[in-house]
């Protein structure tokens, strides 16, 4: 198993987000219309899901980015409940989470992270989760000017917080 592989494991992604205040994951995630709380994040020996996100603990929970599609999705169905990967994160203790509604593109998410932790570590590499919102803010617009015609690109992503 290769390095990548082996922190792309349930039981390795389970630690670091008991033990890490900020958290990035990159990986596929599916959405679960008719059991939400099943939804999950895709890893490389099978899913975390919704409820098993929602149990964990963190001791120092601050900012995650789910970069994968659909991770705040809900259906019309069910649009008076919030039951997603988002809110998962928040009710184990994350503070601020940035997420997205339905699919996006690899190279828009790459594109998304570089503009917005360009605003959340300043020039001393201090990590500043408060300003998660306005980065995304930043990054969405600088993507929705270079691409007006393309909303798949930008219109995904959203901010759970403060």
């Amino acid at each position: 198993m290769r390095h990548e592989e082996a922190a792309a494991i349930t039981g390795a992604v389970r630690a670091g987000i008991r033990d890490c205040g900020w958290v990035h994951l990159a990986c596929h995630a599916e959405y679960r219309p008719q059991f939400p709380s099943l939804s999950a994040l895709q890893l490389y020996d099978g899913p975390l899901t919704v409820l098993e996100i929602a149990d964990l603990r963190p001791q120092h929970a601050d900012f995650v980015f789910l970069s994968a599609c659909s991770t705040a999705a809900s259906s019309a169905s069910s649009a008076d409940e919030v039951i997603h990967l988002a809110s998962a994160m928040q009710h184990a203790g994350y503070r601020h989470v940035l997420a997205t509604m339905w699919f996006v593109r690899d190279v828009s998410t790459r594109r998304m992270a570089r503009e917005i932790y360009s605003v959340l570590i300043d020039e001393g590499g201090n990590p500043m989760a408060d300003l998660s919102a306005l980065a995304l803010h930043r990054a969405v617009n600088g993507l929705r000017h270079r691409r007006p015609e393309d909303p798949f690109q930008w219109a995904s992503y959203i901010h759970v917080g403060p």
